[in-house]
C-alpha cells in the first residue's frame, strides 16, 4: 500500500501534499503494527516484477495499478511505466 501510495505521488494522480499525507498516516500505521513500509533490500528486482505479473489487474506484460486518486478514493490505471513502479519501490519513506 505505501508502494502504491508512492506510486501515486509520482504520476500525480492525486496532489502531491495529500500523497505526502497518505504515505506518513500509512507509514505510521503500518510501523506500529509491525508490518513492513520499505521493500526489503535483499529483494530481488526480477522476482517482484514476476510476482507483479501474476497479479489479477495485470494483463500480459502492461502493469496496472489501483492508485489513489484522493484519501477514500482509488482508480484504475492502466499501462504504468515500469520506471516510475521501480522508483516507488526505490523510495524510502522520509515521513517517521
Amino acid at each position: 500500500m505505501t508502494v502504491a501510495a508512492r506510486l501515486a505521488k509520482i504520476l500525480n494522480t492525486m496532489p502531491t501534499d495529500e500523497a505526502d499525507n497518505l504515505i506518513a498516516r500509512q507509514t505510521r500505521l503500518f510501523e506500529r503494527t509491525g508490518l513492513p513500509t520499505q521493500v526489503p533490500p535483499n529483494a530481488e528486482e526480477a522476482e517482484i516484477f514476476a510476482a507483479m505479473a501474476l497479479d489479477k489487474k495485470s494483463r500480459g506484460k502492461t502493469l496496472n495499478f489501483i492508485l489513489p486518486t484522493r484519501l477514500g478514493h482509488v482508480e484504475k490505471f492502466a499501462r504504468v511505466p515500469v520506471e516510475a513502479v521501480k522508483q516507488a519501490l526505490l523510495t524510502t519513506d522520509e515521513h517517521r
